[in-house]
């Protein structure tokens, strides 16, 4: 049992095929542009938004308080509080079998496409038992599996699913460990080992790099990522994944500073990139192929 975030179906952009999406919580990491920020905690946490307050006072002193972590007991209290759903809560406790229930619902789709479903988060690997026996159950039935990781987790964390997860979708957002750590709290030398560990293993590996302005919007960063994965065997393809401020909204509902730009990238600056990886012989995207 774990907690998840939101599973979402018809997911375009996660991997091969059309599939469904299983939002872990936790995630190591600080990324200032995260686009669920819900995800980072462990724990349940309530949002408190704004637009269509009724002004009812049935939360009482709730925002006032802001959002703190939500005790387990009164998480199905505080999910029918408020009558115009601007206070809502984020995290649910669930078994695998539970997940792979919901996940099922969609299994006609998968075939068709060639998809299936994908662990997302947060980190999903920071729930690794979880993920384990949910993707077991899932492969049990006939479904590709991917999970979506920043790598930001011990070795074991990864090597207790590898047999059950088809491919691996890693984010690799920088190649200056300083810049890395300044910017999310990480430590770049544990991915990277984790990486090497993870090629080494031939299993499929798609590169997913966030282009995030100020931090590696420009061709320098980009070169030192696909300098660390030209000495890599078992990677794909490299999806650009360029910046927008979807996650602004719930980075307020969450009472966390959100200083990016509340603009999305046009995907023509992405466009130099992609040929940078092209010439090195890479099949790049924007966003992830279907």
């Amino acid at each position: 049992m774990g907690f998840v975030f939101n599973i979402q179906g018809f997911s375009l952009h996660d991997g091969t095929g059309l599939r469904t999406t299983v939002f872990f919580k936790g995630c190591p990491l600080n990324c200032p542009w995260c686009a669920n920020p819900e995800g980072k905690k462990y724990e349940p946490q309530f949002m408190i938004g704004n637009s269509g307050c009724i002004s009812c006072g049935d939360c009482g002193d709730l925002r006032q308080q802001g959002t703190n972590l939500v005790a387990l007991e009164s998480v199905e209290a505080l999910k029918t509080l408020c009558p115009s759903g601007t206070i809502t809560v984020s995290g649910e406790s669930m078994t695998p079998g539970e997940i792979a229930r919901e996940v099922l619902k969609d299994k006609p789709f998968y075939s068709a496409s060639g998809g299936g479903v994908t662990f997302s988060g947060g980190e999903p690997l920071s729930q690794p038992g979880l993920c384990k026996e949910t993707a077991e159950l899932l492969k049990n039935q006939g479904l590709m599996t991917a999970v979506e990781t920043c790598l930001h987790i011990p070795w074991k964390n990864i090597e207790l699913v590898l047999p059950y997860i088809d491919e691996f979708l890693c984010d690799l957002k920088h190649g200056d460990p300083v810049i890395f750590k300044e910017h999310t709290g990480g430590d770049l030398n544990l991915i990277l080992e984790n990486l090497k560990k993870l090629d080494s293993r031939e299993v499929p590996i798609r590169i997913r790099v966030p282009i995030i302005y100020g931090f590696n919007h420009e061709g320098k960063a980009i070169e030192s990522i696909l300098d660390i994965v030209s000495g890599l065997k078992s990677v794909k393809a490299i999806d650009f994944m360029p910046y927008h401020p979807l996650g602004a909204g719930k980075h307020e509902a969450l009472g966390l500073p959100y200083s990016l730009p509340l603009h999305s990238m046009d995907i023509e600056e992405v466009h130099p990139y992609i040929q940078m990886a092209e010439s090195r012989g890479w099949n790049a995207t924007i966003g992830g192929a279907l």
